[in-house]
């Protein structure tokens, strides 16, 4: 269209009108022919709320809102941003999870008073995502019934023998759910259905396999949001099992019947004292700060318990987790700490001494015997006093 042409509707009013009609009429076709339509029933439903979820790793954020009528029938459209999953959610949370993207069209079918069984028409690999909800689903429903077998076999203290029958057929049917999502997650190239199908597995078990999916994720769809997601979730969750990994290993090392490892920290006067140079002695390994209440009130009975056995070969080692000299110092004086083994880096929880020891909460002691073998944690009172004068008078 030239200039002309233009300046000739414009002046003409019904012509400018039809023009605007065309644009209008053309955007909004645009705009549907771009985006997706939902439609649907849900049973026993009439005149409700409904909500449109867009639904990631992290976050749901709702997309629309309508209402169902009389006879529950509904309908959404809209564009999303990314293929993904989204829900029709009613007020009370009960939802329907299906596929989405732009120029889909989908039916869903459910009833609001069973809405674990529903179905889905239309859209990309909803079809398999149907699959994925109807097998868990039955799978559930399944195990449910065993289990309830198998606690009332218990009780009723039925035939061993059958009770082990049922309790392996569970086994059985929980190993064929996780070998079944297995083998959907590794042959689809969806990447939200290899994550939805992951997502029912026990990846904190089997990392190895959930770098497996990620790296396919990667593959078939490396700028999504839900492969970043997953990325980041592997991650968090890989630096939570070397955590935990690392903090057995401290714990193994640690426990009652192993050799103390030995530690070598400071003195308020500067001076570097092993633990192990107390071999020979019954030691109590005490881990205090000045700053901890409940360290501070288990102080006097401690002070008690070695003004007691001091003289017969026990004696204390204090490690404390504080942060500054003045306050560690002036706690030992007040609290009348008067055996001479008190040291510390003065690093807070980030003590060398605690981490060695898998400490992450204070008071904790560790009673050591006199080859430096740890013989029991955490003792108090009369229980820890007879323990001392038991050890005392072992040769």
């Amino acid at each position: 269209m030239n200039l002309q042409s233009i300046k000739h509707i414009m002046k003409n009013p019904i012509l400018l009108f039809s023009f605007l009609l065309i644009v209008l009429f053309s955007c909004e076709s645009s705009v549907q022919s771009q985006g997706f339509s939902i439609n649907g029933v849900l049973k026993n439903a009439v005149n409700e709320t409904i909500y449109l979820d867009y639904l990631t790793m992290t976050d749901a954020k709702t997309l629309d809102t309508t209402k169902t009528d009389a006879n529950g029938k509904f309908a959404f459209s809209g564009i999303v941003k990314e293929y993904g999953l989204v829900r029709i959610r009613t007020v009370d949370n009960n939802a329907w999870l299906f596929l989405i993207n732009n120029k889909d069209k989908v039916t869903i079918n459910g009833d609001r008073k069973n809405p674990m069984v529903y179905t889905i028409k239309g859209g990309k690999d909803n079809e398999t995502f149907q699959f994925i909800n109807d097998f868990m689903v039955q799978s559930q429903i399944d195990i449910d019934a065993k289990n309830k077998r198998y606690v009332a076999a218990g009780q009723s203290n039925a035939d061993p023998i059958l009770v082990n029958k049922i309790k392996d057929s569970i086994m059985a049917q929980i190993a064929d759910f996780e070998t079944r999502f297995k083998k959907l997650s590794d042959t689809t190239n969806n990447h939200i259905i290899m994550l939805y199908a992951s997502s029912f597995l026990n990846l904190e078990a089997d990392m190895a396999y959930g770098k497996k999916i990620l790296s396919r994720m990667e593959s078939v769809a490396p700028k999504s949001i839900y492969t970043a997601q997953f990325k980041d979730r592997l991650t968090q969750l890989e630096s939570q099992l070397n955590a935990q990994k690392a903090q057995q290993e401290k714990e193994k090392n640690t426990a009652v019947g192993g050799t103390a490892p030995d530690i070598n920290l400071k003195t308020p006067d500067g001076v570097e004292l092993k633990l192990s140079s107390l071999r020979g002695k019954v030691v109590l390994l005490d881990f205090w700060a000045s700053w901890c209440a409940p360290c501070r009130r288990e102080n006097p009975n401690v002070v008690a318990l070695y003004k007691k056995h001091k003289d017969n070969g026990f004696t204390v080692y204090s490690v404390s987790l504080d942060k500054a000299a003045d306050p560690w110092k002036l706690a030992i004086q007040n609290d009348g700490l008067i055996w001479p083994n008190h040291v510390s880096d003065l690093a807070g929880w980030s003590s060398s001494a605690a981490a060695l020891y898998g400490v992450t909460s204070i008071p904790r002691t560790f009673l050591i015997d006199k080859e430096g073998k740890i013989v029991a944690t955490n003792l108090r009172g009369e229980e820890l006093d007879r323990k001392v004068e038991e050890l005392l008078l072992s040769e």
